[in-house]
């Protein structure tokens, strides 16, 4: 994914202000392959987003997968929404508000498919890395995931472009 302007700028500050890799943009010091490589490890502390991409096979190989549950999908709209979701590339964008909504109206009632629920918000979660965290919107806790601005590792091509 390549960055926009307005992103790369906001990396860029946020670089510069880190007191390890503010040094290494500039003069005999520049190391673009160290910055790219600090960017692109998981965030500390953990910064939790919506991933964009969870397969059906995923979440149904889960050993937490209630398959007896799907049974109460089988009848009426819950199914039908089910399957939808997943679309033509059979994953979903956990990112969007409405397929979170859409799993949430899949797995209500009892007990059991709330679990189901819980299981696959759970699977829809993961940590972000440092360039992710820069330029997510949200709290990022695992009670509330940020939402990706920008998804992937920062590449040493893009640390040039913003400081060559």
């Amino acid at each position: 994914m390549a960055l926009t302007p307005a992103q790369a700028a906001t990396l860029k500050a946020a670089i510069l202000a880190d007191p390890v890799l503010g040094p290494l943009t500039s003069g005999i010091n520049t190391d673009y392959a160290m910055i790219a490589d600090a960017m692109s490890v998981q965030a500390t502390p953990a910064f939790t987003v919506w991933r964009t991409a969870v397969t059906r096979a995923e979440i149904q190989d889960d050993p937490d997968f209630n398959w007896t549950q799907v049974d109460n999908l089988s009848t009426g709209s819950k199914y039908r929404i089910w399957e939808w979701m997943f679309g033509t590339t059979g994953s979903i964008n956990a990112s969007k508000a409405n397929i979170r909504s859409g799993i949430a109206a899949c797995w209500v009632g009892n007990a059991q498919l709330l679990a189901v629920q819980a299981m696959v918000l759970t699977r829809c979660k993961r940590s972000a890395n440092r360039t992710e965290k820069v330029l997510a919107t949200g709290t990022g806790t695992v009670g509330d995931p940020a939402t990706m601005g920008y998804e992937g590792a920062l590449s040493i091509n893009d640390v040039s472009a913003m400081f060559g």
